[in-house]
């Protein structure tokens, strides 16, 4: 056994690897199952000395571009996830900066993540970001995706996601300021029909504590009040509307209602409202399956008290009308009187009282 750091540790450690390369010349030599060359398995260690000496040796570096491990990552991708700033570097000279992998939360199999996108996963967060700046001067996008893709999302939207705030200001900078609304239909395990921004992300996927925080910072950075452009949904349609029409990734079935952490979507409302309060963007009309509705619409389509309450308080209008001429309270008061629970005794008495609740607002 090699002991680390002692006096002859990296002269050992080297011994040792010249003498395992020349006794595997005439094998394919593998390492733990998934495939990988003896630099996967020391990069995914975050082995420095035993890379740095493997690349000198010219191990298997035919292999250096081709995922592997139990993540499906290359040897550089490691080095950035665990950013080790030389170690990239060596590799750099061997390897294509540019090579996809495996997103942890893609169901689709098909590769789509930088080696950015794994080191905004990781959070890193500290005074060491010049990894950053090294793959993009490499060539890596810094929105991580190629031009027409708005699926996959960016490593910009996993470190808001991560609250890795410093991390997602050097991004910001880097793309002077581009990248703070750019789109996708990928969030963290959850899918929305079109592509929406990283605000958009945060508001859907409903983290009590990352959630807030995320919110405050991508308002207090200048993010677009509206969220996707197609249908011209806001940040405020959507606390209204989620969690219908998203799903889980890999799932074809949408969110319900049922388990929905009402407490923490009322709470990103709040933080909405406090920036979005003016009289036109509370009653700006979006596209949706309803036509062409505001936010309180929606919220008193969906039974969203808490969104309904907290809308009229700032002031949005009661008295405008759906497409069909009906009010947000008509609309409420037709489809909740009516409504037959899917299950459970006192279903009836739970969509009276949630009525009841939301007209004290809309009367």
């Amino acid at each position: 056994m090699i002991l680390r750091n002692g006096p002859r540790y990296l002269d050992r450690l080297r011994s040792t690897l010249v003498l395992l390369r020349q006794k595997s010349q005439l094998i394919h030599f593998t390492m733990g199952g998934w495939n990988e060359s003896p630099l996967h398995y020391a990069a995914r260690g975050a082995h420095d000395e035993a890379c740095q000496i493997i690349i000198q040796l010219g191990w298997w570096l035919a292999e250096i571009n081709k995922p592997a491990g139990p993540a499906w990552r290359t040897p550089l991708q490691e080095s950035v996830r665990w950013n080790r700033p030389s170690l990239f570097r060596l590799m750099h000279h061997d390897a294509d900066v540019n090579v996809r992998a495996l997103s942890p939360f893609d169901s689709s199999k098909e590769p789509s993540w930088t080696a950015l996108h794994f080191f905004a996963d990781q959070a890193h967060n500290g005074d060491d970001l010049g990894t950053v700046d090294g793959l993009i001067t490499a060539g890596v996008p810094i929105d991580g995706r190629d031009h027409d893709d708005i699926i996959t999302k960016t490593p910009f939207h996993i470190a808001v996601r991560k609250n890795a705030f410093r991390l997602t200001d050097k991004i910001i900078s880097l793309s002077n300021g581009a990248i703070l609304n750019s789109v996708s239909t990928r969030g963290a395990m959850l899918t929305y029909p079109h592509p929406i921004t990283a605000l958009g992300h945060i508001i859907a996927l409903n983290a009590r504590h990352s959630g807030i925080r995320a919110v405050r910072y991508l308002l207090s950075t200048g993010a677009s009040f509206v969220v996707e452009a197609k249908g011209n949904v806001t940040a405020l349609h959507l606390v209204a509307l989620v969690p219908a029409g998203i799903r889980y990734e890999g799932d074809e079935n949408k969110l319900g209602q049922g388990g929905f952490d009402w407490d923490t979507n009322s709470a990103i409302a709040e933080e909405l409202l406090r920036h979005f309060c003016e009289q036109n963007m509370l009653d700006q009309r979006g596209s949706s399956k309803w036509g062409r509705v505001t936010a309180l619409h929606i919220a008193a389509e969906n039974g969203n008290v808490a969104v309904v309450e907290a809308l009229v308080r700032v002031g949005a209008s009661r008295e405008l009308r759906y497409d069909d001429g009906e009010t947000a309270r008509e609309k409420a008061r037709k489809k909740w009187s009516s409504v037959v629970p899917d299950s459970g005794v006192g279903g009836e008495d739970k969509n009276a009282g949630m009525l009841e609740k939301m007209l004290a607002w809309l009367e």
